[in-house]
């Protein structure tokens, strides 16, 4: 799915994690916000964003379908979850890298 993430609510591309046990019913989002989630059947997610240097590089969202209240543990293990896979990535990255200096 590619999504614009300059139209997304400011507290979220600001970076702390965004946990929305019941979209409908949450006034943090605008009538339009709520209405797109609605078109893509996403009622409850919890969303952690990465953002590198003042900018969103990418999240990890949990959603469902449904009104759901995460407890703070499984935030935390969502939260975590988020930042191993992208420390993950950017070892990756950095083997690669290296794998084709020493190619040349």
């Amino acid at each position: 799915m590619n999504i614009n993430f300059e139209r997304m609510p400011p507290v979220w591309v600001r970076g702390p994690t965004l946990v929305a046990s019941d979209v409908e019913a949450d006034l943090r989002f605008s009538e339009s916000t709520r209405a797109a989630y609605g078109a893509i059947e996403v009622r409850s997610f919890v969303s952690v964003p990465l953002v590198r240097q003042n900018k969103l590089v990418w999240a990890l969202s949990v959603v469902s379908n449904r009104p759901c209240e995460r407890t703070s543990g499984e935030v935390n293990l969502i939260e975590e979850a988020g930042e191993r896979t992208w420390d993950a990535a950017e070892r990756a990255a950095i083997e690669h890298s290296i794998r084709q200096r020493h190619k040349k």
